[in-house]
């Protein structure tokens, strides 16, 4: 790895300090992340050129880790400058520059600007640099100027800004601060700037800053947007299997604070304990657990558990369930294993985020499906209809009535299929390959209540958010379960096992 984060790290180490006798000395956690906040290319070019995300626990440090890098990008070597002799990169201060540290609650100081001036005063920079330290502003001899800014404050539109810290992203989730942040970030973007957001675990559906960093680094994950340097770094403390085991609950909230001695578990426990709070925010604050909402159709936890299921093999016998849209929407295709009850996501075709006008392309998901019926021996299809009619009909004139329509849009049907499918997660009898699209379309899935029980919705606010894996899955499964009615077990030599 070439970076300039450990010049970084070994300058705020030299230069900043807690107190007169409190040296500042990094936490091996912090350290990672400078070392791959400032990471450079052979060219000397950062990686990570937008914006970071350091989401930690509720007292993890992620305040003071932003107050340290606000200082580096105040006064250090956080600009790449070239390799030395011995192929290591090195970097050099911008010279002057405008710093913001944005609280993101309107009347709130900046809980970033109180530690970064305890961090100058106390250290070698007041002297060195003759800092004017104060409570609006910090200005060095060469202009450049440190600043908290309240949320509450007027547009930053236009200001010439380097570096930007916003604090607490998982709390803005009104469109006024989503649009103050954009503006930031636009302001940062003319200098070849960047930000940081510090957080941390949001609660799904609430559309916060924090949310949708973590949609757009899905994307760039899964190759469904162009990696534009996001650094997206989220830690959390494993699930306790037992709530009620002490020790258990301590072990895990150790994990998510590994390298915080500063922490209390003890009190923390005293928080756990306390019936007066609700469980979704103990986990959310001090495990960093991004926790499944009341009317999320499953739990993603329980979910991710099912994963590391093997791909249904060429010639093996399957059932497939299909869910689509032409536009703005996405297109699915789900095959499950008969015998090993295995679901693979075959295909998906889905709107980019924030896309204008996108549609799918008919005719690959067409060959996406006559793939499928090559290499597998495909014992049932059930495919919604709406908008795909005439390619549902041309599928059955290919395979006969190995293909049949399905319709969504029948309340009773479908809360049935749900129900079979939700309880297969719930027992283990389904397993999956860990595929990021269909994680995420079960993720997105939430109930929506129906005379005949519910049906499946996107979450509430979030028209972007996809489901149509989920609904594709929920079709191949019930398909699975029809087949296996009609005495597919007994047809067949060797052990199968059906739930």
């Amino acid at each position: 790895m070439l970076t300039i984060g450990d010049e970084v790290a070994a300058w705020a180490e030299d230069h900043l300090a807690w107190g007169p006798h409190e040296p500042l000395r990094l936490t091996e956690d912090q350290v990672r992340f400078l070392l791959r906040f400032y990471e450079t290319d052979d060219t000397a070019r950062r990686l990570i050129r937008t914006r970071g995300v350091y989401c930690r626990p509720k007292g993890a440090g992620k305040s003071p880790l932003g107050a340290i890098i606000g200082a580096a990008e105040a006064y250090g070597p956080v600009i790449p400058d070239g390799i030395d002799g011995h192929g290591m990169a090195v970097g050099k201060p911008r010279g002057k520059g405008e710093i913001l540290m944005l609280a993101t609650e309107e009347g709130q100081a900046s809980n970033t600007y109180g530690p970064f001036c305890d961090l100058v005063t106390y250290g070698r920079l007041q002297g060195d640099l003759a800092l004017d330290v104060g409570l609006t502003r910090t200005l060095g001899r060469d202009g450049t100027v440190v600043m908290p800014q309240s949320a509450g404050s007027v547009s930053k539109d236009g200001r010439r800004t380097d570096f930007v810290t916003f604090e607490e992203t998982h709390l803005c989730t009104s469109p006024q601060l989503r649009d103050l942040i954009a503006v930031m970030r636009r302001n940062v973007a003319k200098r070849n700037g960047r930000s940081l957001e510090l957080t941390t675990a949001w609660r799904p559906g609430e559309r916060s800053v924090a949310e949708l960093s973590f949609e757009y680094a899905t994307a760039v994950r899964e190759g469904r947007l162009p990696d534009q340097g996001l650094l997206f770094d989220h830690r959390e403390g494993p699930d306790p299997l037992d709530w009620d085991n002490d020790d258990e609950v301590i072990a895990c909230l150790e994990a998510a604070y590994e390298g915080c001695p500063w922490i209390d578990v003890d009190r923390l426990m005293i928080e756990v304990r306390d019936p007066t709070v609700d469980r979704a925010d103990i986990e959310r604050y001090f495990l960093n657990r991004i926790v499944a909402r009341s009317d999320a159709y499953v739990d993603p936890r329980m979910w991710a558990g099912l994963a590391g299921g093997v791909r249904p093999q060429p010639g093996e016998s399957v059932t497939l369930g299909f869910d689509g849209s032409w536009t703005d929407d996405a297109t699915a295709l789900v095959v499950v294993g008969i015998e090993s009850a295995t679901a693979h996501l075959e295909v998906i075709e889905e709107a980019p985020p924030a896309a204008r006008g996108w549609e799918v392309d008919q005719r690959s998901v067409d060959a996406a499906v006559s793939r499928a019926f090559d290499s597998y021996k495909v014992e049932l299809f059930y495919a919604d209809p709406p908008r795909w009619q005439d390619w549902v009909a041309a599928w059955q004139d290919r395979w006969g009535d190995k293909v049949r329509p399905w319709y969504t849009w029948r309340e009773r049907q479908m809360h049935a299929a749900l129900e079979r499918l939700r309880d297969a997660i719930a027992s283990g009898g389904l397993a999956h390959c860990g595929e990021d699209a269909l994680d995420r379309h079960m993720a997105n899935a939430t109930r929506r209540a129906t005379r005949s029980g519910y049906v499946l919705q996107k979450p509430p606010g979030r028209p972007g958010s996809k489901i149509d894996a989920a609904m594709a899955l929920a079709l191949a499964w019930e398909a699975r379960a029809d087949v296996l009615a009609k005495g597919f077990g007994r047809r067949r030599s060797g052990r199968l096992v059906a739930f």
